[in-house]
């Protein structure tokens, strides 16, 4: 394999909120434990502080955003064989 290359083909297509419901109740729940395990570290603390604020404005603005998957797709091209493989 001689290299990778980003191939044309980009899509996108945005989630439901039931999929970000799905997402965020679980993960609510994990934040406590996390905030609990970790309550010495202000980094950690950190990082369940600004979960917990894009989890709140997830569900406060929802009529006004949503969050999308983004698929690239990348190519690894044999330049003996002249094949694209996936």
């Amino acid at each position: 394999m001689t290299g990778a290359r980003l191939k044309t083909g980009v899509g996108n297509c945005p989630l439901p909120a039931e999929a970000w419901d799905r997402y965020h109740e679980p993960l609510k729940h994990r934040l406590a434990v996390f905030r609990r395990s970790y309550a010495h570290n202000p980094a950690a603390r950190t990082v369940a502080d600004v979960t917990e604020r894009e989890i709140s404005l997830m569900h406060r603005y929802a009529d006004f955003c949503s969050n999308e998957h983004v698929v690239l797709v990348l190519a690894a091209q044999d330049a003996r064989e002249g094949s694209v493989t996936c």
